[in-house]
This record gives structure tokens, sequence and C-alpha cells, in this order.
């Protein structure tokens, strides 16, 4: 699945060229992006909302949460992925917390919007 082909890439590549653009589809490019922008539509929040995204993986939604000037919670169990989630944010100046945990042990310290 995808975390293989994570495995085989190598940290620079995964920073380089991130999913879905690895892909090199259009179709693939296409249906993220229209994903991502029907969640931040249909969330209608304001600037500084708190919100929590389970399973992030490659963290393309949780990022463009963070753009928005959303307050993200990214829980992720594979280490893989919440170190590339950190990595991106990080080199984007973006403030992401990322939780490496399984969805049912994750315990917030506060309520999510």
């Amino acid at each position: 699945g995808v975390e293989r082909r994570l495995e085989r890439l190598g940290p620079d590549e995964r920073r380089a060229v991130p999913y879905p653009y690895y892909t090199r589809s259009t179709r693939v490019v296409g249906e993220q992006l229209q994903a991502i922008g029907f969640v931040v539509k249909a969330l209608d929040a304001p600037p500084g909302a708190t919100v929590a995204e389970f399973g992030c993986g490659f963290g393309r939604l949780t990022l463009e949460m963070a753009r928005t000037g959303l307050n993200v919670t990214a829980v992720e169990i594979s280490p893989d992925f919440a170190d590339l989630l950190r990595d991106n944010a990080a080199r984007e100046g973006l403030t992401v917390s990322v939780a490496r945990t399984a969805m049912l042990d994750f315990r917030p310290a506060h309520r999510f919007d």
C-alpha cells in the first residue's frame, strides 16, 4: 500500500515530491485536490478553530487546514508519516501538533471545535 511506497522513497524524495504528485497521475492529483477542497469547505470553520485529523498520512489535508489558520492536531500511528508531517509543517512555517498514537488511544488535553 501507500506506506510501502513511502518506505521505498528516501527522505529527500518524500520531501521533494509529496503525495499525490509522485504518482504522476493527473487523475489521482485532481481527485486528491478535490477531496481536500471539499473537506476544507465543508468544515466552514473560522480561523483559530481547533480541529483534529485522524490518520493524516502524508498530511496534505492537515497542511491545508493549517494554512487556512486552523489549529490542527494530527493523530497518526505511523512514525514515518508523523515525522514527514512534522518536517513539512516546519519547512512551511506552519504550526501543527502531531500525536503519534493509535486513534482509539488518543487522549486530547483539550476539546476540539
